[in-house]
């Protein structure tokens, strides 16, 4: 892939930008959503912060990158795959990343404390499990993953590679993506999807295949959530 002109330096503050952007919404959301109905339940008002919130991702990562040095899409990796096979080679990535996940979740439950096992599915989704599922859909499946693969892999990952080279910003990144999940039990299975997500975008050179499986993810991740609650009911 072509280095790109964003320096690791703007990565780090990019990184610091999108903390404060999202802290500064996430306060001001608490607020509202405290003072007019139960932070545990979600509605129109709480779709609409959580979509400022991954808005944020998206702002930093353009100003950087298309606004300061008038970076193309296919600079970053908006560009079509040949073929079929870079998604199903996704895929692939993916399912590997997902057993690595279980392994993970089998070795913690038997040895490790309880800070780092992993939640239960519906417990990880919270309130959201109860919005309608074509909102969800849309907000975790679609809005979600192409913030957040702008963010983490266009800007993040493809900063630090230019730098300090390809393998050390995989880590990297996926390290940054993990700690952003802010839940301890998630970050080990957030840090192994992060790297997979790398790998499809350094391979591809398209972001697409990666959104795809972050969608897919998402999407697994929900529909597991609502089958859950619909037999807790």
């Amino acid at each position: 892939m072509p280095r790109v002109p964003w320096s690791v330096s703007e990565v780090l503050y990019g990184i610091l930008a999108a903390i404060v952007a999202v802290g500064v919404v996430a306060i001001g959301g608490m607020a509202l959503i405290s003072r007019d109905g139960d932070l545990t339940e979600f509605g129109a008002t709480e779709i609409v912060f959580l979509a400022l919130l991954q808005l944020c991702f998206v702002l930093v990562a353009m100003w950087f990158t298309v606004k300061r040095y008038r970076s193309g899409l296919r600079l970053m990796g908006f560009v079509a795959p040949k073929g079929h096979v870079p998604f199903l080679s996704a895929l692939m990535f993916w399912i590997l990343a997902l057993v690595a996940s279980a392994v993970w979740g089998l070795f913690i439950r038997a040895v490790g404390p309880d800070v780092l096992k992993p939640t239960d599915i519906v417990e990880q989704l919270g309130g959201l499990a109860s919005v309608n599922l074509l909102v969800l859909l849309g907000l975790v499946c679609l809005w979600g993953p192409l913030t957040e693969e702008i963010f983490f892999r266009v800007f993040i990952l493809r900063g630090i590679a230019s730098n300090f080279g390809v393998g050390f910003a995989i880590l990297a990144s996926s390290a940054i993506f993990a700690v952003f999940h802010i839940s301890i039990s998630k970050m080990i299975p957030a840090f192994i999807l992060g790297i997979a997500l790398a790998l499809i975008y350094i391979r591809y050179g398209s972001i697409w295949p990666s959104i795809m499986v972050h969608s897919v993810h998402n999407a697994t991740a929900v529909l597991m959530a609502k089958s859950a609650e619909s037999n807790l009911i």
